[in-house]
């Protein structure tokens, strides 16, 4: 079964070391290789726990850029060829306008794949929960990436809120 197959070679990257998940590298797709997506493909590119990256694109310049960094095994400008390619894992989703972000991630859980997404999840508080609920469903791993979490000045405002030194917030 390719899902199993899948999800135990993403418990080894979760569960193991890199020495014991280097013998199954996973193939991983990313959509949207603007600043943060760029800086996500070549990470993969660069890592051994990778064995295919596949990037799309709908800016062709950045596209080519990015194909040139990275040497992706597939350059498209059709993210829904990463997604109808059972070939990949996972699948990162690092696009913009942030209403992209629902469809995408709701085709690559239904197809069978991981997803790490830039924050946020949707537009909708509905949207975010249909996703969440697909992927406890088809035991997928799916996360958010909050890239400003640890900044010093972001880092102090959790700590304050946390601390209920400004009250409650309201939105």
């Amino acid at each position: 079964n390719i899902h199993s197959d899948t999800n135990i070679r993403l418990n080894r990257i979760l569960n193991y070391g890199p020495r014991d998940f280097l013998m199954n590298p996973i193939n991983v797709g990313i959509i949207g290789t603007g600043w943060t997506g760029g800086i996500r493909a070549n990470a993969c590119s660069r890592s051994p726990l990778i064995n295919e990256l596949h990037i799309a694109e709908i800016n062709h310049r950045r596209l080519e850029e990015v194909k040139g960094e990275t040497n992706p095994t597939l350059a498209t400008d059709d993210w829904q060829m990463l997604i109808q390619n059972d070939a990949l894992d996972a699948i990162i989703i690092s696009a913009t306008p942030e209403s992209t972000h629902y469809p995408m991630i709701k085709s690559a859980l239904e197809s069978g794949k991981h997803v790490f997404v830039e924050k946020p999840i949707s537009t909708t508080i509905e949207e975010a929960d249909e996703v969440i609920a697909i992927a406890a469903a088809k035991n997928l791993k799916f996360t958010v990436g909050y890239s400003q979490r640890f900044k010093p000045r972001f880092a102090y405002i959790n700590k304050v809120l946390k601390e209920g030194l400004v009250g409650e917030p309201v939105t």
